[in-house]
């Protein structure tokens, strides 16, 4: 990997705006995230404001990131519970299709229960340098996501359910540890950071 710097800036908890709201007439927890930070190669923004992200640039994560950000279509509650919004995404505007990264996850009714990251999608088929940071860039999701989990009252951890060993690598990649399976499922964690 090339030499990438994200200098962290004090708590990201600061950034991680959580309120009590109604969606389709259900109550719900609203996350709202609009952060920037600058350096050298530009101002990278993170925010949970719908974005477009293409086929072409994140191939199959692509349509996991759509359906959770509330891709139209569908009904039901599960189909009302898809369209809350919860992506997380990291853009840079200099980019054609400037999202460089997306983190989808849930919020499981469960308050004791951490947020489930339903999927990472990182930029695909782009040159080494838009990779590195693509991967560089979902680890400061990941950990926006944690501070999510702590404003939510809990406890900071993460959750994911991969479907397949190649998921399950996947998710190695970014520190997330094998759990007690959970009703079948593969369940992966991470503790708070």
């Amino acid at each position: 990997m090339s030499a990438i710097r994200i200098r962290l800036e004090g708590d990201l908890d600061r950034h991680v705006k959580v309120t009590p709201g109604r969606h389709e007439g259900e109550d719900t927890t609203i996350v709202r995230i609009d952060h920037c930070i600058g350096g050298r190669h530009g101002t990278i923004r993170f925010t949970t404001e719908p974005q477009f992200v293409s086929s072409a640039h994140f191939g199959a994560r692509a349509e996991e990131i759509r359906r959770a950000a509330g891709k139209p279509g569908g009904t039901g509650p599960a189909a009302r519970r898809s369209r809350k919004g919860r992506v997380i995404y990291a853009i840079h505007p200099k980019l054609r299709s400037g999202v460089l990264c997306a983190l989808a996850y849930h919020l499981p009714e469960d308050p004791k229960r951490p947020p489930l990251v339903r999927a990472i999608a990182l930029r695909e088929n782009e040159s080494k340098i838009c990779a590195d940071w693509s991967f560089a860039l979902a680890i400061y999701l990941k950990l926006l996501a944690h501070a999510i989990s702590r404003k939510t009252g809990r406890g900071g951890r993460l959750e994911a359910e991969p479907n397949t060993l190649m998921e399950q690598a996947f998710y190695e990649r970014f520190n997330f540890e094998r759990a007690p399976a959970r009703g079948g499922r593969a369940v992966f964690r991470q503790d708070p950071l």
